[in-house]
């Protein structure tokens, strides 16, 4: 019976995709991850109308995580910003989840960073600036992200930034009052100290700090340490300021650093907020 099942599920699922077929047309893989894949699609009406589909294979993830992706998309397209991708619509079929997004035709800000080296000190400047104004947007609608890094940074023609999956985002603010949050999500390299610790903490310094690491990955092409905690000697070196004139931070200036000590600190209540990185003089510091 199982064999018949599973059959019959192929079949439901086949007769859905050809449906949709009729309305887009696939053009090839753009990645994939632990849960699913993503295509760019084409208009079958207006070939000029790219998206992208997010297919979310339900056996992989629960319906209640696909449901709350989703829900904060939804929440976050209606009103829009520059710097966050965008979605248009939700299907799903008996096992799969299909999220049409914006597409961005020019990769990721990961593929913009040479091993060793890093980009330009401008580009970075310009890409964390953009990062910033899509934290602040998500931020004010009371989301968290949980997993910026380079490969969630995708790339438009116009080298605009879009903040992309929401996999492990979630709400830390409720009927006025700030949400306490215990639960795990993000990248091990880019996640905040004070999640390893498994006690409560605040969401919007998470997006700070892993914002921190994304800098510096992309100034440097490097990143400091594997997970912030204190098992890492790398990152206990840097808590108590010892590793400056070590790489990576020593290949950024003064400056950099300083901005980057502010960020990337363990005190949580010391940690810069949004709107203080917005007014940092670094962010306006023309650097070549």
């Amino acid at each position: 019976m199982h064999w018949f099942g599973s059959l019959f599920q192929v079949f439901i699922d086949t007769i859905y995709s050809r449906k949709e077929e009729e309305k887009y047309e696939t053009v090839r893989k753009l990645g994939s991850g632990s849960f699913g894949e993503v295509f760019l699609m084409v208009s079958s009406e207006d070939p000029n109308i790219k998206v992208a589909e997010k297919r979310i294979v339900l056996e992989n993830r629960s319906i209640h995580f696909v449901n709350k992706e989703f829900s904060i998309h939804k929440q976050l397209s209606e009103i829009s910003h520059d710097n966050v991708i965008k979605m248009f619509e939700m299907r799903q079929c008996p096992s799969f989840y299909y999220f049409v997004l914006e597409y961005a035709e020019n990769g990721d800000v990961f593929d913009r960073i040479i091993p060793g080296s890093g980009m330009k000190f401008s580009v970075a400047q310009k890409y964390f600036k953009q990062l910033i104004a899509g934290l602040k947007f998500i931020n004010a609608n009371h989301l968290i992200h949980r997993d910026i890094k380079p490969e969630n940074l995708l790339i438009t023609k116009n080298d605009v930034i879009k903040i992309c999956d929401f996999g492990s985002a979630t709400i830390f603010r409720r009927n006025g009052k700030e949400l306490m949050l215990k639960s795990f999500g993000g990248t091990e390299e880019f996640i905040a100290p004070e999640v390893w610790g498994g006690i409560l903490h605040r969401g919007p310094p998470l997006d700070v700090w892993s914002a921190g690491m994304t800098l510096i990955n992309m100034m440097t092409g490097l990143m400091p340490w594997k997970r912030a905690d204190e098992g890492s000697i790398d990152y206990r070196r840097w808590i108590r300021r010892e590793s400056l004139s070590e790489k990576p931070w020593n290949k950024v200036d003064k400056l950099t650093q300083d901005f980057l000590q502010r960020i990337l600190t363990s005190d949580v209540e010391n940690r810069l907020t949004i709107a203080e990185i917005e007014s940092h003089c670094w962010m306006n510091q023309r650097i070549i």
